[in-house]
């Protein structure tokens, strides 16, 4: 295929050195998707290079494996990642802070056993393939985009804050426990939910 693309860009009356030039910036824009894991057996900042093997802050095509027992990373940036996965299935907790940035996710968040997600502050927004697995809690901050609680999951919604749904279509397919704070929808195009799971509501709190 790079030589029947140098060949037609030649055939059409552009210089070798042009060819080049365009040939390189083509093959400047393909990114591979490659596994980023949590190296650091301290907690620390997600935006530095050296915290992940290899040495690569995770990018919108990566999955960002963060396993390490004991270890909290904390977001100082707003990435965007093909995914996270978070914990395992042993002893130790492993945590990933928000710290009022956005996540936003083009492919799914796992929260293992040993894993720790809590949406407190900023946002987490599913861009596509955004499927939340695990147990998740909610106190504050916001949900957006396209988002799904996949089948056996949980997510939790805690204290008398706000849950914002913004501009969201969610899709439950596991449990959600909704057990105070106000549901708050909004924006345009608008909030759609749909509930394929359980909705279980604990009180009388305004939605």
């Amino acid at each position: 295929m790079r030589t029947s693309v140098m060949k037609h860009l030649t055939a059409i009356g552009l210089p070798v050195a042009t060819v080049a030039v365009a040939f390189f910036l083509m093959a400047g824009f393909q990114t591979e998707a490659a596994n980023i894991t949590w190296i650091n057996t301290a907690s620390g900042s997600w935006n530095t290079a050296a915290n992940w093997n290899p040495n690569s802050v995770p990018g919108a095509t990566d999955t960002a494996i963060i396993t390490n027992a004991g270890v909290t990373v904390t977001l100082d940036i707003s990435p965007t990642v093909g995914g996270v996965i978070l914990g395992t299935n042993g002893p130790g907790t492993a945590t990933l802070s928000l710290n009022g940035q956005t996540l936003s996710l083009n492919g799914p968040l796992t929260v293992n056993p040993s894993g720790s997600f809590t949406v407190d502050s900023g946002a987490v927004v599913g861009n596509a393939n955004a499927v939340l697995s695990g147990t998740i809690g909610w106190s504050a901050g916001l949900l957006e985009g396209i988002l799904t609680l996949a089948s056996g999951s949980t997510l939790t919604l805690t204290t008398g804050n706000n849950h914002d749904f913004p501009n969201c279509t969610f899709t439950n397919n596991g449990t959600v426990v909704w057990s105070t704070g106000a549901i708050r929808g909004g924006g345009s195009p608008g909030t759609t939910i749909y509930n394929n799971g359980l909705w279980n509501a604990q009180d009388d709190s305004n939605w």
